[in-house]
């Protein structure tokens, strides 16, 4: 089977444009690929036994056309070029056909992409500056502390004053940070 050549690429795909037929045997190889990423998947075909069968090994091994860059760019799930690596190794054919195994790949495989997509974000906010660089030393934070006793510190103080009452006249009563000092008027 290894002789055989990879499938052309159908017109269809690079143009972007949608027929009714049939699939080809490209479309059909493209979701047999991609479909390696499904650790269940996996899991399903070492329990049908088809991971000893040498024609479907074969297949596999045929299917390595898929990492050439012009075949993997159409490919949603990257992850399955990798298991179609692991897939030439007898080792790894055994153990997926423990339910452990599966579920600590699946694993990697979810924590693997969660860290790509972590340090993609982190990438995308270190490339943008930030208008206000705030800074988290901890004195930072003690002087924001600080700042924030000073600010009740100073409303108190306000708070006293305005509850003194005016012995002059002429003063204006009012000492409220709301007042509007044009049109408070003098007692009189």
């Amino acid at each position: 089977m290894t002789d055989i050549p990879p499938p052309t690429i159908p017109d269809s795909m690079n143009s972007g444009s949608e027929n009714d037929e049939l699939p080809t045997r490209w479309e059909i190889e493209l979701e047999f690929v991609q479909s390696l990423a499904n650790t269940q998947y996996l899991s399903y075909l070492a329990q049908q036994g088809y991971f000893k069968n040498p024609d479907f090994l074969n297949y596999i091994n045929y299917l390595n056309y898929w990492k050439q860059p012009e075949y993997a760019r159409f490919l949603v799930y990257p992850d399955c070029l990798h298991i179609l690596t692991l897939l030439q190794n007898e080792r790894f054919r055994v153990d997926i056909l423990h339910q452990n195994f599966t579920n600590m790949l699946y694993s990697d495989m979810v924590e693997y992409w969660r860290e790509s997509l972590l340090k993609d974000e982190a990438q995308k906010l270190d490339s943008v500056e930030p208008a206000i660089e705030i800074k988290n030393s901890p004195s930072r934070i003690t002087n924001t502390f600080k700042d924030l006793e000073q600010g009740v510190s100073n409303v108190q103080s306000i708070q006293s004053i305005q509850s003194i009452p005016s012995q002059d006249e002429g003063r204006i009563t009012s000492l409220s940070p709301m007042s509007d000092i044009s049109t408070a008027t003098p007692k009189v």
